[in-house]
This record gives structure tokens, sequence and C-alpha cells, in this order.
């Protein structure tokens, strides 16, 4: 898998469906065993496979929204629309994921995870601050991947405490 969107939203999949996401040799092979493969991953080939820009838009756009209907279905958090919108004044047309990631995150109660959000700037009805993701978003390595000593050795990396 090539294309570093269609990747992510792959990821988002295995998320989704509470399954390690394999390093990115098996990623493809363990994602179509995913439920959620059958709606998403039509479309991520489409984008893929796109030789236009408008095409790869609209099959992201449409992979990202099953996702983002995927992410209300859980409850986790109050529901989003999860049709794509217009990139700002921009003729572009996005998930606008960031409206997500601000549901889930001003969802979550335990008192420590609170913490931790307020420390790296995130504030209820304000900005979302720097929220650090997971280690695979910066680091591609079998070798750390896959122990979790030297995942925590690298959550630096990402701005954590280890």
């Amino acid at each position: 898998m090539q294309q570093p969107v269609a990747r992510d939203l792959v990821r988002i999949g295995f998320l989704l469906e509470r399954r390690w996401a394999p390093y990115s040799k098996w990623l493809t092979t363990a994602f179509a065993q995913l439920t959620l493969a059958d709606q998403v991953g039509e479309h991520l080939h489409h984008a893929l496979s796109a030789t236009r820009w408008r095409e790869r838009e609209a099959a992201l756009c449409a992979a990202a929204s099953h996702l983002a209907a995927a992410t209300n279905r859980l409850g986790l958090a109050e529901p989003v629309d999860p049709a794509p919108r217009r990139f700002h004044s921009r003729d572009i047309q996005v998930l606008s994921a960031q409206r997500l990631t601000r549901a889930l995150t001003d969802a979550i109660s335990d008192p420590q995870l609170r913490t931790l959000l307020t420390r790296l700037g995130h504030r209820p009805n304000g900005p979302l601050g720097h929220l650090p993701g997971a280690i695979d978003q910066a680091i591609d390595s079998v070798e750390i991947l896959t122990r979790p000593s030297r995942r925590r050795d690298y959550a630096p990396v990402l701005g954590l405490r280890a």
C-alpha cells in the first residue's frame, strides 16, 4: 500500500474492530479479514488505482465516511456527520476528521487521561492541542513495533513520557 492516507484509513479500520494492525508487509492481507474491508476496501482500491486526483479524492472521502459512520456506531461519543465537506474555501473535499477527534476526546472521562490531554494542550471547546497518536505513525521498524519495551523506549519521539 503506497498511499499514506489509504494506509492510515486501513489502520483506523483495525482500531474500529479492536484488532492489532500488523506491520506494513502484512497490513493489506490482514485488512482483508476485517468486517469493514468489504465496505472500505473497494474505495481504497479505487483511490490507489485512480489516475485523476478527483477520482482519488472521491474514493478516499467515501472510505473515510464509512469509517466515520462505523466510529459513530460504536457509541463512544456524540455522533459526527460522516459526510465529506469543503476544505476551508478551497475546492477540495475532505472528511474533516478533527471533528471526530474533538468528539472522541471530549467524551473521555478518565481523570488521568483528561490530565494527559490538558498537558498536551487540549482544551474543551478550544484547541485540540498536540495529540501524539501512535508510535507507528512515526516509526516503521518491525524491530520496534513488535516489542513493547522498544515501543516504550521511543515514546518520547511522540512527545510522551515513557
